[in-house]
């Protein structure tokens, strides 16, 4: 299996992470792994293949669906001679831009767009196999959006403060220089992306300690306590099982490629 990432253009940065194609061509594979909420928001185009959410019962995923940030890690299968591009992009923006509330999405790990313009772009993607097509037509379509004339507001400056910050934010403070109510504010928060300030931040705190785990190639929950701003070694344990749904000291030591692959981890 083949994974390739791609950096969007400069257009495009305020609203996309990273593109990421995943290819498996003339494998019949068969692989199933944790997806790890990383706090963003992805378009999933599965060209071909098969992928499902392996719970009870058995949830067969659409070619085309939209993730959004989750507080827990779901299992995810994919099958077949696989071929997906995903889009991983900052949730408060692509809500915005496509006039979506993602808090109708509750605890649902994804949901099909009914966009027309993303169901062209599904078609369109089964013909064009390269990935610079693919960025082409999909940068394109982000730009007859209003990407290029978007201007962050309160709710994008407090997402990127959480996501950009590692989760350490202290979040009632910022809240409290913007000119809405903290309730007001909380409720369109969740609108825009999905989980409230807290929970975004709790997630981003735990893949900040991933990734610097897999730079630092060791794990010491003393640093992890301090650098992920955790009361203590339980608190941290807690946090990083009820969002990954293993232990970190199980996790790190088990093979992740497959999780990475299904996270867009790079």
């Amino acid at each position: 299996m083949k994974l390739d990432y791609y950096k969007p253009s400069d257009l495009c940065q305020p609203l996309v992470i990273q593109y990421e194609h995943v290819q498996a061509e003339g494998e019949n594979i068969s692989v199933i792994d944790r997806h790890i909420p990383s706090g963003y928001a992805s378009l999933v185009f599965n060209s071909s293949g098969r992928a499902a959410i392996h719970e009870e019962p058995l949830i067969h995923l659409p070619q085309h669906f939209m993730v959004v940030p989750l507080f827990r890690a779901v299992n995810i299968g994919i099958y077949e001679d696989l071929d997906s591009f995903i889009i991983t992009c900052k949730a408060s923006v692509l809500s915005k831009l496509l006039s979506l509330n993602l808090s109708s999405f509750k605890n649902d790990f994804y949901r099909r767009s009914e966009n027309d313009g993303l169901k062209i772009i599904e078609q369109k993607f089964i013909d064009k196999k390269l990935a610079t097509d693919r960025i082409a037509i999909i940068e394109q379509f982000f730009h007859e959006k209003g990407l290029s004339d978007y201007v962050p507001d309160e709710i994008d400056i407090l997402y990127n403060l959480i996501m950009e910050g590692r989760g350490c934010v202290p979040i009632a403070q910022h809240v409290e220089q913007f000119d809405q109510s903290p309730r007001y504010f909380r409720q369109h928060f969740i609108e825009r992306v999905g989980i409230n300030a807290k929970t975004l931040a709790r997630i981003v705190r735990v893949n900040y300690l991933w990734s610097m785990i897999m730079k630092n190639s060791a794990t010491d929950f003393q640093d992890m306590v301090f650098e992920g701003g955790y009361f203590d070694q339980a608190h941290l344990i807690h946090d990083f099982k009820k969002i990954v749904g293993e232990s970190p000291s199980y996790f790190f030591k088990r093979n992740i490629d497959n999780v990475m692959i299904m996270s867009g981890k790079m």
